[in-house]
């Protein structure tokens, strides 16, 4: 339990869902950092309780999601207005050999992301984050010409 964070996603006006997602930072030891994202709602006399059910990852729901990896590395993981999806760098190891020795993880140039969807955070894999076309694209140089 516990981290530094940065974000807090609210939930919608009116809902009678009143859990907020946090993103966060912990810093862990001296060869791995982590980044967290748990889940915070009140009980009746006002007392935070964190962690929830509400991260389904394929077969399996948790109650918040941590990401070790190589304290060397920087990991981003960071809320999206619009679509509404949390989306941040998929970790792996260097090689085989290196999985479960997460002083060796950093983000391998792709990316997951959750998206709400009937009270759940469902994963989404391999997901595409580059800008969409834009009719301005037309008044800016080609850096490959």
């Amino acid at each position: 339990y516990g981290a530094h964070y940065y974000r807090i996603i609210t939930p919608k006006k009116g809902k009678k869902d009143k859990r907020y997602v946090l993103l966060g930072w912990k810093g862990n030891n001296l060869r791995t950092t982590k980044k967290v994202i748990d889940v915070i709602h009140f009980d009746q006399e006002g007392q935070p309780v964190f962690g929830d059910d509400i991260f389904k990852l394929g077969d399996e729901t948790k109650k918040r999601i941590v990401f070790e990896f190589t304290i060397q590395a920087s990991m981003m993981l960071r809320y999206l207005d619009k679509p509404k999806w949390i989306v941040y760098d998929h970790l792996a190891p260097p090689s085989k050999r290196d999985a479960g020795l997460f002083e060796f993880y950093g983000p391998d140039l792709s990316y997951d992301g959750l998206k709400y969807k009937k009270g759940k955070w469902i994963l989404m894999e391999k997901i595409d984050l580059r800008n969409a076309p834009s009719p301005l694209d037309k008044e800016f140089n080609d850096p490959t010409r």
